[in-house]
């Protein structure tokens, strides 16, 4: 059973206007899977509600995490005026989330993300989104496309409620790249564990 826990902000920054980047010092970092989300709770009797808030990163040594959210109400306004070193509380991590590529022997190709966004303008902010998209997964910057659209006042994203995104992940399987010159120990191995060698796939 998952239960409420303290954990600390490490940093907050605004990054647009009402849209916010907080990292957040937890143990739950470290059992995080991609597409799972948190309830952070908000600390004024009034509202005391959790709001759930996905993943949005899980830093090298798997003890924080990254969230960014954008004020909607009273919760998310308290949430936005918390600073270095204060508490919060929260519970997780919740939702299946999906494994990573690596446990399935696969790697990246490329990757086409479309971001639906009323406000703010996401032109500015794209280089930096394709620098981070890459540099969490481990790929170039010219295998991440990112590009942005509005529904035109239509649904929740056009009325400026919420943010929604896609994408596509082309993947391809590492294949059993078997040969006599790689079996040859005093041949150089990168080690990534894809041949009959370590017995891969």
């Amino acid at each position: 059973m998952k239960e409420k826990q303290n954990a600390r902000v490490l940093s907050q920054r605004e990054t647009a206007p009402q849209i916010y980047d907080m990292w957040i010092e937890t143990g739950l970092a470290a059992q995080a899977l991609p597409g799972q989300f948190i309830c952070v709770y908000p600390k004024v009797r009034s509202t005391l509600l959790p709001r759930p808030i996905s993943i949005c990163e899980v830093n090298a040594d798997k003890t924080a995490l990254r969230i960014v959210y954008r004020i909607a109400g009273q919760g998310t306004a308290e949430f936005s005026r918390y600073r270095e070193g204060d508490s919060i509380a929260v519970m997780g991590t919740l939702g299946n989330g999906f494994p990573l590529q690596e446990e399935k022997a696969y790697f990246i190709e490329n990757i086409d993300a479309t971001v639906i966004a009323q406000r703010p303008k996401l032109a500015p902010y794209i280089p930096e989104m394709k620098k981070n998209i890459a540099r969490v997964l481990g790929i170039q910057e010219g295998q991440v496309n990112v590009k942005a659209t509005t529904e035109e006042g239509l649904g929740f994203t056009g009325e400026g409620l919420g943010i929604s995104a896609s994408a596509v992940c082309l993947l391809s399987e590492i294949q059993n790249y078997v040969g006599a010159d790689v079996l040859m120990e005093d041949r150089d191995c990168a080690g990534c564990g894809g041949c009959a060698r370590f017995g891969g796939i």
